[in-house]
């Protein structure tokens, strides 16, 4: 598990085909620090839950543990329980009580749709250069490397920064390289349904850590023109490698 990558499919992240109702990640964060609970508990059950059967048993203070909840084994594992229950209802995974045992939690498609959950890249595989303009938009994904987990950014990040990370790998396609991407408020809004708070807060959080790099650009290439500038933004996946300790929790 530790080696493995966690795909995560764009229809998650971003609103696609003008559907009215906002992404699943802008659902997940809203609702304060409950929001951030549960947008970096179904990444991280996305992470462990890849494997065959797509299910998780693990009791709810390990992934309080893991995502650095207050005291794990009681007030973080309540929380991790709500938690559990909102994305029951929301569709994304499913619950399984079993008296005297972790429940089982088998994850579900992270668009909200309901249905069984596949490994994208698998389902990408397997289509191959035949594969429809639908399947294509169901299922592209970007990756997280395990170093999101085991370097301890999940932990340390706010929701905002985790979602604005999650953003700007969708704006650089899913590859790790650093290149400049720029989006407006407009845009942002349109694609993501996130708020202006959450866009610039999460970018300088990111910035702050070292993950993204914010430049001055000029919008107007005439050098006799007025100077217009906008920030573009460089995320390096790369940087997760470092230790996630030398960056303050929020």
């Amino acid at each position: 598990m530790k080696g493995r990558k966690a795909q995560v499919r764009r229809r998650m992240i971003e609103r696609l085909d003008n559907h009215p109702e906002p992404p699943p990640l802008a659902r997940l964060l809203r609702g304060g620090r409950g929001g951030a609970v549960r947008t970096k508990l179904l990444l991280s059950i996305l992470w462990v839950a890849a494997g065959e059967g797509h299910d998780v048993r693990f009791p709810a203070r390990a992934f309080a543990s893991l995502i650095d909840l207050p005291k794990p084994d009681t007030d973080g594992a309540r929380r991790i329980l709500d938690a559990y229950s909102w994305l029951e209802n929301r569709k994304l995974i499913a619950v399984q009580s079993r008296p005297g045992l972790a429940s089982k939690v088998t994850l579900l498609e992270e668009s909200g749709s309901g249905a069984d959950y596949s490994i994208p890249g698998a389902v990408l595989k397997a289509a191959g250069k035949d594969a429809s303009v639908d399947t294509l938009n169901a299922h592209r994904y970007i990756t997280l490397p395990p170093a999101f987990w085991t370097k301890g950014w999940i932990s340390v990040l706010s929701g905002p920064a985790v979602a604005m990370l999650l953003v700007l790998a969708v704006e650089q396609g899913g590859g790790s390289a650093a290149k400049e991407l720029w989006f407006s408020p407009g845009m942002a809004k349109r694609r993501y349904d996130l708020s202006e708070d959450t866009r610039s807060a999460g970018v300088r959080e990111l910035a702050d850590a070292g993950l993204v790099t914010i430049l001055k650009r000029n919008l107007d290439p005439d050098p006799f023109a007025p100077r217009r500038l906008r920030n573009v933004y460089k995320l390096d996946l790369d940087q997760l490698e470092r230790d996630a300790a030398v960056y303050p929790a929020r």
